[in-house]
């Protein structure tokens, strides 16, 4: 008979737990965030504008099931660098959809 702990164990197809490669994807969709975010842009400059929108879609997509609510609370963290970014750098309709991205991982809903 084995005695363990289910909060230190991951088996396959336990969705809850981060493996060592959800840390690597939730690190890679972190970083492009986080690139896109500095990104800066004249007024008129629609198709940057676009550029960034399409690439955080794509990053906020990639980042793993296991780490999405976690990114959520960090975005929600007014005093996080990231968040603050976040919440300065792009439209209130682009972070709202880009949270819902991340709350359709979670299975909750804004």
């Amino acid at each position: 008979m084995y005695i363990f702990d289910r909060r230190y164990s991951t088996f396959l197809g336990d969705v809850n737990q981060p493996t060592s490669q959800d840390a690597v994807n939730f690190l890679r969709a972190g970083g492009e965030i986080k690139k896109q975010l500095e990104r800066n842009f004249m007024a008129d400059d629609v198709t940057g504008y676009l550029d960034r929108r399409g690439k955080l879609r794509q990053a906020f997509e990639s980042v793993p099931k296991s780490f999405a609510k976690h990114l959520v609370d960090q975005l929600m963290d007014k005093n996080d660098p990231l968040a603050k970014l976040f919440n300065y750098k792009i439209a209130r309709q682009t972070r709202n959809k880009m949270i819902s991205i991340l709350l359709r991982k979670t299975g909750e809903t804004n």
